[in-house]
């Protein structure tokens, strides 16, 4: 019995080892196949996903066959300035504690431009504007009470003078002479006292008078001086420049300010001997805003030096733009503006002045991009003149192509891409 049991239990023993056998094999089998199927899947979305686009650059163009490109051009940015302005002084030394400008701002004659302090602790001119004002007031007190005083001294005498008067009548009546001589000896008297009143009340009222006047003008020379402490536009016109803050402390004597106080308005430019050639005094200039308002302000040369600056051996050239145009905000005193000079220099025949921006310059080749239908491609061109950003192109292009301009510093040889616009020089 012991024997057979032993049996039984070594076989259970092998048949649970089978089974363990048989599930592991079973789980691989399944782990492989899941496994599998993953990596059936995602092989179908790899393969439903679409090819990527390719990139677009979008770019600007130069047509060849446009008028554009016959000509030289030259752009500058230039300062405008003024030829009448006024300088803001301080006449006062003290710390700023209102400031009412800007640059840009219109300004009338007189409009309180910024103040000083002006609390009595720190502003002396302030004390004296208020003590001057109070000695104005005792002053004209003081000629009232005399203009009273002398009034009523003389309406006293004058009183008398009726009085004697009246005696002397009565006495005139009563026949009796020594009544009639004293009578009219009192007359006299009171006459004398009349007149001396009078010319007494005139004194004095003329020593009050010269009292206040003197308060006056010490009144008027102390509010000078307060005045002193506001600063005020001494002309009417265009904020161009402003050198002080708030709570600023300033010497008298520091300008604070400019004013343009006309549309005069002028600008000089610098150019190179090859540049200036061909440009004379009076020919127009296109002036444009540094904010590409795409509208062509107006302008003519008004002198062209002879002699180049020493130092940059350029000439100096002066534009002067035309009155009545000053309605846009860039044409304004101290404001920066680009002169285009179109220069009466043709391209010669199979030539072209394009942007110095659109061509690749290299130490052995110089390129640009031209359009060819919708790709970029390389062409090599030889350079000619130059002309401030404008060069010439003497040979490698053809009349029918479109240089790209606008983006083709990023550009590589067939590159697709996408014209958006037209070159324009604004």
């Amino acid at each position: 019995m012991v024997k057979k049991r032993k049996k039984n239990n070594l076989e259970d023993s092998s048949n649970n080892q089978d089974k363990k056998s048989k599930t592991k094999l079973l789980l691989f089998f399944v782990t492989v196949l899941i496994v599998l199927i993953i990596i059936f899947l995602l092989g179908r979305e790899e393969d439903k996903k679409e090819e990527p686009k390719p990139v677009v650059k979008q770019v600007s163009a130069i047509d060849l066959d446009s008028d554009k490109t016959k000509f030289a051009k030259i752009r500058k940015t230039v300062k405008v300035d003024s030829k009448d302005q006024t300088a803001v002084f301080t006449l006062y030394s003290g710390r700023i504690v209102k400031d009412n400008f800007e640059i840009g701002q219109e300004v009338k004659k007189g409009e309180v431009l910024a103040v000083f302090d002006q609390s009595t602790l720190v502003n002396p001119n302030t004390v004296e504007l208020k003590y001057a004002g109070e000695s104005v007031e005792i002053s004209k007190d003081a000629l009232e009470a005399v203009e009273d005083q002398a009034e009523k001294i003389y309406k006293i005498a004058k009183n008398d003078v009726e009085v004697a008067k009246i005696n002397l009548e009565q006495a005139e009546e009563s026949g009796d002479k020594d009544a009639i001589k004293k009578a009219q000896e009192r007359l006299e008297q009171a006459q004398r006292a009349r007149d001396e009143a009078k010319a007494r009340g005139e004194s004095l009222e003329e020593q009050a008078e010269a009292s206040l006047n003197q308060a006056e003008k010490g009144y008027a020379q102390a509010l000078i001086s307060q005045q002193n402490t506001i600063i005020k536009a001494p002309s009417s016109g265009i904020i161009i420049s402003k050198n002080l803050s708030k709570n600023d402390y300033l010497n008298a004597g520091s300008m604070v300010a400019q004013i343009s106080t006309s549309d005069n308005l002028e600008s000089v430019v610098h150019l190179s001997k090859e540049e200036i050639q061909g440009i004379e005094i009076g020919d127009i200039v296109d002036v444009y805003c540094k904010n590409n308002d795409n509208i062509a302000h107006m302008a003519k040369v008004k002198n062209i030096s002879s002699i180049p600056d020493s130092s940059n051996l350029r000439y100096a050239l002066t534009i002067e733009y035309f009155k009545g145009l000053s309605d846009s905000s860039c044409l304004s005193a101290n404001q920066f503006v680009e002169a285009q000079f179109n220069l009466p220099i043709e391209a010669r025949q199979g030539t072209y002045f394009l942007p110095i921006s659109a061509v690749k310059i290299g130490q052995n080749r110089n390129s640009v991009f031209v359009k060819q239908q919708d790709k970029a491609r390389i062409k090599r061109v030889k350079l000619g003149r130059v002309y401030g950003d404008y060069v010439e192109i003497i040979s490698g292009l053809e009349n029918s192509d479109m240089v790209i301009n606008k983006g083709s510093k990023n550009l590589s040889d067939g590159d697709l891409i996408e014209i958006i616009e037209e070159y324009e020089e604004t």
